[in-house]
C-alpha cells in the first residue's frame, strides 16, 4: 500500500478494537483489503466482488502527505468508518 499505509491501518484495527484477525499471506484471507494513501480502502471477496468500500474526502491530501502523520491520519478515519460499518451494517 502506499506510504506504508497498511501498517498504520493493521494499528488502528488494534486499536480500536475492530473485530477483524488480519493476515499477511492471500492464501489465508477470506477477505482481501485494499487501501490507497488517498483515502480509498475496498474490501472484496478472493473472486474480486466488491462488499465495502469508503473514503475520506474532503482534506487536502498533497499537505497531509507532508506531515508525518498524513497516512496515520488516513488510516484512522478509513478504520472508524470500517469499525461503524460492522458495528451498525444499515
Amino acid at each position: 500500500m502506499d506510504k506504508d499505509l497498511d501498517s498504520f491501518i493493521r494499528a488502528q484495527i488494534v486499536k480500536k478494537k475492530v473485530s477483524l484477525v488480519v493476515v499477511v499471506d492471500p492464501e489465508e484471507a477470506d477477505l482481501i483489503m485494499t487501501a490507497s494513501a488517498s483515502g480509498t480502502m475496498i474490501f472484496s471477496k478472493a473472486d474480486k466482488v466488491m462488499l465495502w468500500a469508503s473514503a475520506t474526502g474532503g482534506r487536502s491530501l498533497w499537505w497531509a502527505g507532508l506531515k508525518r502523520e498524513g497516512p496515520r491520519k488516513v488510516a484512522e478515519r478509513l478504520i472508524t468508518s470500517l469499525k461503524k460499518e460492522i458495528e451498525n451494517p444499515d
